[in-house]
């Protein structure tokens, strides 16, 4: 079968078939080898492996040569233009973009057997449609409004630094995910397979249900969550600086935290935090770090009736007070270590991590 493939790309950095080793690439393919002789004599030799001089090459002519076979095509690492039409091919071998830190504004149509795109931090405010092919995805530092549907072979996102509102659904085959800095307010199901979720910086008022294979989760700045969902028992690493979040569910064995959280003594419910949710603390703690007595100031204008918890690492309830106005805390007779306070009203809650010393 004849099969007429021209590919033309003009980037400040190539469409790169990429493998390392460049020198030493052997071309399979008798017509192909002659093909590359005859149009960059000093790019092979004559047992047809690729000569070092391949690698600065930016353009190549290989059309009607007979050619079925293009591999060792990967060893043209800076390649920007392939005419290869008019031979017997009937496939082409995987493709790797890099377009990456350019002036962007747009992408041409991709190939259909694109393995990885990097084109971030660029000026693109859409993506082309994306090849079933396609495994790495890495367009964060963008003006992106929205993602094209997503490949199921895709294993690595990163869509960071966008402008993005919503997601599509995720690939099940996704491993990595990194959508921080955007204004996301809801996130898609996460795949079951998912190891990575960076989700910062955006306006999540809720997390969905996390996968067992999660490892590390960074929901930090997302000032309307204030409960998480059950985490997976393999999760090391969680992020939650900037949020209403004041407990865990539970207590994965390897967890380190940031920052450091108790048990939630009770089941946490995020329909009471949504309505009237304050811009700030409305009281102060004094000394932090305390070996005596706690002072809690609330602010001159705020007056009504408050509870308060004081918890210890563990998630236990050492003090539990009300108060309408400021208060005093005993701590000499607690151990030391890092303990919780909670302020709660009926439509908000804030948490204070308090050292004793």
């Amino acid at each position: 079968m004849n099969t007429h493939i021209t590919i033309t790309v003009f980037f400040s950095i190539a469409l790169c078939f990429c493998v390392h080793n460049a020198s030493t690439q052997n071309i399979p393919d008798s017509n192909f080898a002659d093909a590359i002789r005859a149009d960059c004599p000093p790019c092979i030799d004559l047992n047809n492996n690729l000569t070092p001089f391949a690698q600065t090459e930016t353009s190549l002519d290989v059309s009607e040569s007979n050619i079925s076979n293009l591999s060792g095509i990967e060893g043209f690492v800076n390649l920007y233009t392939l005419y290869c039409q008019y031979n017997n091919l009937d496939s082409l071998p995987n493709l790797y973009l890099y377009c990456h830190y350019n002036s962007l504004d747009s992408l041409p149509d991709l190939p259909d057997n694109l393995i990885e795109l990097y084109c971030f931090g660029n000026e693109l405010s859409s993506l082309p449609y994306l090849p079933a092919s396609l495994q790495l995805l890495h367009c964060y530092h963008n003006t992106l409004n929205s993602l094209p549907t997503l490949p199921n072979s895709l294993t690595v996102l990163s869509c960071a630094f966008n402008n993005l509102v919503s997601l599509p659904v995720l690939p099940h085959n996704l491993i990595e995910f990194g959508c921080d800095y955007n204004q996301l307010n809801s996130l898609a199901t996460l795949p079951d397979n998912l190891g990575t979720l960076y989700c910062s910086h955006n306006n999540l008022d809720i997390l969905p249900t996390l996968p067992n294979s999660l490892i590390t989760l960074d929901c930090a700045y997302n000032s309307a969550i204030v409960c998480l969902p059950v985490l997976p028992n393999d999760l090391t690493e969680l992020f939650t600086s900037g949020t209403q979040i004041t407990c865990i569910p539970n207590q994965p064995s390897n967890l380190i935290m940031d920052p450091v959280l108790p048990l939630c003594s009770e089941p946490c419910d995020s329909s009471v935090f949504t309505s009237d949710i304050l811009a700030a603390k409305p009281f102060t703690v004094q000394p932090n770090p305390v070996s005596d007595i706690l002072h809690v100031r609330f602010s001159a204008e705020y007056e009504p009736k408050t509870n308060l918890r004081l918890l210890n690492s563990s998630g236990q309830t050492v003090s539990a007070l009300s108060s309408k106005g400021d208060l005093m805390i005993p701590m000499k007779d607690l151990p030391a270590g890092v303990y919780w306070l909670e302020v709660r009203r009926a439509r908000w809650v804030f948490g204070q991590k308090i050292l004793k010393q």
